[in-house]
């Protein structure tokens, strides 16, 4: 009976203890939890800018790639036509062996 007696008189100090800081703990808890919520919205926000900035450097590469292919063809043109231009033709070589023959 005197061990039950002691672990009881033990036991109050702490619980009486326990029972002071328990809103000292919770209000900690609320705080952790007010700032989580916070950081979760600021990395939600930062997720967004993140994603619309990749859209619109998607959009602004995919724009580049067009004009770049436009650019080729028309390159690719004025190649044709500089090289018909100014190949010999059969005719001038003919004249250019008459002349030098």
């Amino acid at each position: 009976m005197p061990r039950v007696l002691l672990k009881k008189a033990e036991a109050a100090p702490s619980e009486s203890s326990l029972a002071q800081l328990l809103p000292q703990i919770d209000a900690r808890y609320a705080a952790l939890e007010t700032g989580l919520r916070n950081l979760e919205a600021k990395v939600d926000n930062l997720r967004e800018d993140t994603l619309g900035r990749f859209e619109r450097q998607l959009a602004l590469m995919n724009e580049i790639k067009g004009r770049v292919v436009r650019l080729e063809g028309k390159l690719e043109g004025y190649r044709e036509g500089l090289r018909l231009f100014t190949a010999p033709t059969s005719s001038a070589r003919t004249s250019s062996r008459k002349r030098v023959g």
